[in-house]
């Protein structure tokens, strides 16, 4: 079986790191030809790295994010002929370190499954979607007008949500309104049990994914934004990743430049940071609330003391009338 993948990467120091050539490595055992395309520049010299890797590589600012960079791989692609005698074409990127395990025996499970194109991950979250990140398609789905046209339009959003929303949650459910079916190697429900039966992301679950044979780690799982959702300290899952595979485990130590004990302090800290901030903005509420309850005092009080003045000027005026009720009849008597 041929297959052909499609790499998207992104440098911010126009390096093109160690972890991608370990991951195109990877990837090499399971596909005949990569087509590379990086949404950056790179460093003089940086794409000499991937010639016993890949097929062609394009490096370049196109500011699409991966699905441009997906759009730009699939069409060279096309144009040579590249995707004549495939019979199966991957979408991937960079925003994993893997693989933990070797994609045969992802691509081995998956091959038993009766499915026209799937992913690593399906998720439910915002809607059913197959994530991104790794996508594979069988010869009837990418030769087809309906795959072709959406691919083609890839084009630029505002940020990298605007892609989510509008490409890669509606991808599958594009293809299947097209007649294909799709499945996925990790299914999102036994992580929803985990999560009270409620839609989740299967990836704040990284040493389950692990056991589960997941051969792609997010890099995100490393970052201090996604920490506090984590259910795994990312220290501990690192440590079982070494268990595993150690020199995936040294290469990822090497990219994040921190110890397991510091990966595992961080969340901690930002768990605690955003503790403080949660404290700081109850106090504010309490503050502004009080400020609200002394105005209404204040406003009660001028209310209160225009009553009075109004009680005492009724008085006087219901004083006033009785002596004039007493005169008339007074004068009514004379």
């Amino acid at each position: 079986m041929k297959r052909v993948a499609i790499f998207a990467s992104y440098s911010r120091d126009g390096i093109i790191p160690e972890y991608v050539l370990y991951y195109l490595q990877g990837l090499k055992m399971v596909v005949e030809e990569i087509v590379f395309v990086a949404d950056s520049d790179v460093q003089p010299g940086e794409e000499d790295k991937l010639k016993r890797l890949v097929r062609y590589s394009k490096c370049g600012r196109h500011g699409c994010y991966d699905f441009g960079s997906y759009r730009i791989g699939f069409e060279w692609a096309e144009k040579n002929g590249v995707l004549n005698d495939a019979d199966e074409l991957i979408l991937c990127n960079d925003s994993c370190y893997g693989p933990a395990y070797p994609f045969e025996k992802v691509f081995a499970e998956m091959n038993k499954k009766e499915c026209d194109f799937w992913g690593m991950v399906e998720s439910h979250e915002m809607k059913t979607h197959l994530q991104s990140y790794f996508l594979v398609f069988k010869k009837a789905v990418f030769q087809s007008s309906s795959f072709k046209e959406y691919v083609h339009s890839f084009e630029k959003q505002e940020d990298f949500w605007g892609y989510v929303k509008k490409y890669e949650t509606n991808f599958a459910g594009h293809l299947s309104e097209a007649g294909f079916t799709f499945a996925s190697y990790i299914n999102p429900a036994q992580y929803e049990e985990l999560n009270n039966g409620k839609p989740i992301n299967p990836t704040v679950f990284p040493i389950k994914m692990l056991e589960d044979g997941m051969p792609l780690i997010k890099r995100k799982i490393f970052g201090c934004k996604y920490c506090p959702v984590l259910r795994d300290l990312p220290g501990n899952f690192l440590k079982a990743v070494e268990s595993i595979n150690k020199e995936l485990f040294e290469i990822i130590l090497r990219d994040v430049g921190q110890s397991v004990a510091e990966l595992n302090d961080r969340p901690m800290k930002e768990t605690l940071s955003q503790y403080r901030k949660h404290v700081n903005n109850l106090e504010k509420i309490r503050e502004d609330q009080q400020a609200h309850i002394a105005n209404l005092q204040t406003q009660l009080d001028c209310l209160s003391e225009k009553n009075k003045k109004h009680l005492k000027q009724i008085r006087i005026l219901l004083i006033l009338i009785g002596m004039m009720i007493i005169g008339l009849i007074g004068g009514i008597i004379i």
